[in-house]
């Protein structure tokens, strides 16, 4: 049997001959390749000049979110078109539908002559169904990003609308199928026509809605908000058929007017008076403005609360309801028309007693400026030749006094507060008059009273 050396290193050997023979160097582990990151806002934007491949887990998922439903479904109700247009563009420009690679939401048509293009969901009264079929023909059949999105906004809308309104387009198919391909933009088309009827007479309706915005206002029983919405929707009804309304201004401060409570309504007349004084204003800054002043009061538990006369007015007008009834069988008939008498010749002559409200003394014009109310963003104290002057809602004035120390104020929450709840109950249902008309009010329920 052969003997086998098997050499063995020395761990005290001397480190120069270790020296002499190093060990070779390590070869370093090759770096992985960091590709670019791809920018895009959403998923459906990457690479949107390629189609989307749908066997892949990231295609498949792109697919499943274009075409699940919209948060709020659609009952295919007129009033509820904003909020589906609004729900669906949003998804639109999610999933890239929107892009100009890969846009169906652009629909160019030709007119006149003329190339125009019109956004399908914002403007979809501006084009007809036959315009917009024109379009799709041109790719509804073609491996391309834009026909697979045809088809996922065709998803999405189906599942995005009740049972009411599928049974509105069911058994119309051939309007937004086209051999047997589904269109998202010819079904969108399609169901808008069916809903909104777009017709000259929409455009008449819509206008004569806004014209009458005074006697809507009460139909919502002055909920500003409420209101603002109505209006906005009618104005963007409008704007989806290319038309618009002059008048609309004009219409609010209309409507704003009908509302009874008093503080609102000089709020308004001030508005009014910087608009005709050529301050800049719109309907939608009038709205903003008005919104605010709404929320406002209401917080502070002043919207459509009770002046003093105002309280004094419903006792009054309780008091001759008592006396009507206690009257009621008899002779004596209690009247708010002024007494009348018969002179020698038998002709009537009317009751000249004058009244006995003192007349008003009229300011200097040195004082004048006391008057002018600040505007929004100015602030509501001055020094003026030396003097802080504080402005007074209660007054509608400035004053030397803080507007919480006002008297008037503190009058009218005390009234507020010691009124018991069956004359709140009356206050409640009785018609609040302007500052101006109070008085006179009155002077003419004491004038009966006194009869």
């Amino acid at each position: 049997m052969e003997d086998f050396e098997v050499e063995i290193e020395d761990p005290m050997q001397d480190p120069e001959e270790l020296a002499q023979d190093p060990p070779e160097p390590a070869v370093p582990a090759a770096q992985p390749v960091v590709q670019a990151a791809v920018f895009a806002l959403a998923p459906g934007l990457v690479a949107i000049n390629v189609p989307i491949d749908y066997s892949t887990r990231i295609g498949a998922s792109l697919y499943s979110a274009g075409t699940q439903s919209l948060p709020i479904k659609f009952d295919g109700e007129v009033e509820n078109v904003s909020t589906f247009v609004d729900g669906l563009l949003a998804r639109a420009r999610e999933m890239g539908w929107t892009h100009p690679q890969a846009s169906i939401c652009t629909v160019p048509v030709t007119r006149n002559g003329q190339r125009m293009a019109y956004n399908l969901i914002e403007e979809y009264g501006r084009y007809t169904l036959e315009e917009l079929r024109t379009h799709v023909l041109t790719y509804y059949n073609q491996a391309t990003r834009t026909a697979q999105y045809a088809n996922m906004m065709y998803y999405c809308i189906l599942n995005s609308i009740t049972e009411e309104a599928n049974n509105r387009i069911i058994n119309e198919q051939d309007k937004y199928v086209i051999n047997g391909i589904s269109s998202g933009p010819l079904l969108f088309k399609f169901l808008m026509t069916v809903v909104t009827i777009d017709t000259r007479a929409t455009v008449t309706n819509l206008r004569m809605d806004l014209s009458n915005l005074d006697t809507y206002i009460s139909v919502v029983q002055f909920d500003i908000d409420k209101f603002n919405l109505y209006v906005k929707e009618k104005c963007k009804q409008l704007r989806n058929r290319g038309e618009t309304s002059q008048d609309v201004l004009v219409n609010l401060f209309k409507a704003y007017e009908m509302i009874p409570d008093a503080i609102f309504h000089n709020w308004l007349i001030r508005k009014k008076e910087n608009y005709e004084e050529g301050a800049d204003m719109n309907p939608d800054s009038l709205m903003l403005d008005a919104l605010n002043r709404y929320q406002s009061l209401k917080r502070e538990g002043k919207w459509q609360s009770t002046t003093p006369e105002s309280q004094k007015i419903v006792a009054l007008t309780a008091q001759i309801h008592e006396m009507q009834k206690m009257l009621k069988g008899t002779n004596f008939k209690l009247s708010s028309k002024k007494s009348t008498s018969k002179n020698k010749f038998g002709k009537n002559t009317k009751d000249k007693r004058k009244s006995s409200k003192p007349m008003k003394k009229r300011n200097n014009d040195e004082d004048a400026w006391k008057k002018i109310p600040p505007s929004n963003n100015d602030p509501k104290k001055k020094i003026v030749k030396g003097k802080e002057f504080h402005w007074c809602d209660e007054h509608m004035a400035w004053g030397r006094h803080k507007p919480d120390d006002c008297h008037l104020k503190q009058q009218r929450m005390n009234a507020q507060t010691s009124t018991n709840v069956s004359n709140n109950e009356q206050v409640s249902n009785a018609t609040v008059f302007a500052p101006e008309d109070q008085e006179n009010i009155l002077a003419s329920l004491a004038m009966i009273l006194k009869e």
